[in-house]
Parts: C-alpha cells; structure tokens; sequence
C-alpha cells in the first residue's frame, strides 16, 4: 500500500506527525503540498503496519525531531539519513529494537535498547552491564568516529582489564579478524604484544604468528617516524 503522511506546520515547513504503511521501506517526502518537511515529532511512526523488518529513509531537509519519534513503532531496523551524522545525532532516538544507521558520513549498527546518537550510545554502554560491550568498545575504539575523549578513556580503562586475555582467547580460536579488531583498538602494550607472540609461536597458530608480527612491525615503523 502507499505509504500516507499527516503534518502540521513547523519553522516555515512541515513536521511529519504519522505515517500509515504496511511496505519494507518508507521513505519520508522532501515536501508536501509544495511545502518542505523540516522535522518529525513525536510517536509518527506508530501506525507502520506489519512485522517484517523495516527500512525508514529520511531526507537531509529534515533538521529537527522530537527525541520520541520511534515510540511506540514496529521494526525499523534500517535508517537512511540523507545528511550528515551530526544533524542525525541530534535528534537522539531511542530504539527498542537493532538498528542499522546509515548517513552521508557515517553508518553504525546499534544494538537493540539504545538511543541512536553519540555521546549518548557510548555513555548508556559506559554506564551499565551489557553483554556485547566488548564487542562494541573495540569497534568504537578502532573506528573511533564521534567518539568523545571522555568516553574514549572510559573505552580504555575498561578493556585493558581484560585486553590480554581476549587475545589470548583469539590466539586459541586462531581468529586473526579479532586480533585486528584488538590491536586497531590499541589497547594492548608492547609487553602484551611480546606475550602472545610467544603464546602463538608455542601453540603453532601460524595465522596468528603473522597477524602479530605485522602489528610489531607497523608499530615499530611508527616509531621510527615519529623519531625521525
């Protein structure tokens, strides 16, 4: 069915106040009656119908949103912004469910119960117990965009508890896509680095051997240029 949208006035625009569709992907309008969509208000996603996941594109006229857009709304689990990160941020959703963002700058898949903005995803992560945190704070570590240096070092202090035992753990599986993902986090120290060497040199993981060796190598390259 077509997708069918209410608005109201709003800062010389329209704010989107519902939408009612039952289709995969719904795609907000730059404009309505001529009049160009500017924000999304509270709850305007509450009558999208069906149970499959769901993709919601938005166009980069649209600036503001009241922070309650997704309440209440089944599935989306897809978001297209067509501006940048930042303006998205600041609408700071929360969604019940995963959802995959994805900006003319940036995309990120958050993890269900979250709000899709930074800092405050990375502050919600730092604040409590979540499962997937290690997961999660090597991938913002390692692709640290917006991310603060408050929560940077939050990042930090939490996983060099534990660092050189999920290298180990990633020696043992010889699972050199986790070792990458452990040293781009730069979490490890040199000593830390000489000791799973030495542990995937006894194990015989040779995979692992190489995947270490090139991360000595790229850091003693790097020093060599910062001295030089």
């Amino acid at each position: 069915m077509a997708t069918t949208f209410s608005s109201e006035p709003s800062d010389g625009g329209k704010k989107i106040t519902g939408a009612v569709s039952s289709d995969e992907t719904v795609s907000i309008p730059e404009s309505i009656d001529g009049t160009p969509v500017v924000s999304i208000g509270g709850r305007a996603f509450r009558n999208l119908r069906g149970s499959g996941g769901r993709t919601l594109t938005i166009p980069s006229g649209v600036r503001t949103s009241d922070p309650d857009a997704l309440e209440l709304s089944v599935n989306i689990r897809h978001i297209v912004y067509k501006g940048d990160f930042s303006t998205f941020s600041t609408f700071k959703w929360y969604s019940e469910c995963g959802c995959r963002v994805e900006c003319e700058d940036f995309e990120y898949t958050f993890p269900a119960g979250h709000t899709l903005s930074f800092p405050e995803f990375d502050e919600e992560m730092l604040d409590a117990f979540h499962s997937d945190f290690d997961s999660v704070a090597l991938n913002r570590l390692s692709e640290p965009r917006y991310l603060s240096e408050e929560c940077r070092d939050g990042y930090l202090k939490r996983m060099r508890r534990h660092s050189l035992e999920l290298a180990q753990r990633a020696v043992a599986n010889n699972d050199t896509g986790k070792l990458d993902g452990i040293f781009k986090a730069g979490i490890l120290s040199d000593g830390d680095l000489q000791d799973i060497l030495r542990m995937s040199l006894s194990s015989g993981k040779v995979a692992s051997v190489s995947t270490v060796m090139s991360e000595i190598n790229r850091r003693f390259h790097s020093a060599e240029d910062h001295t030089s």
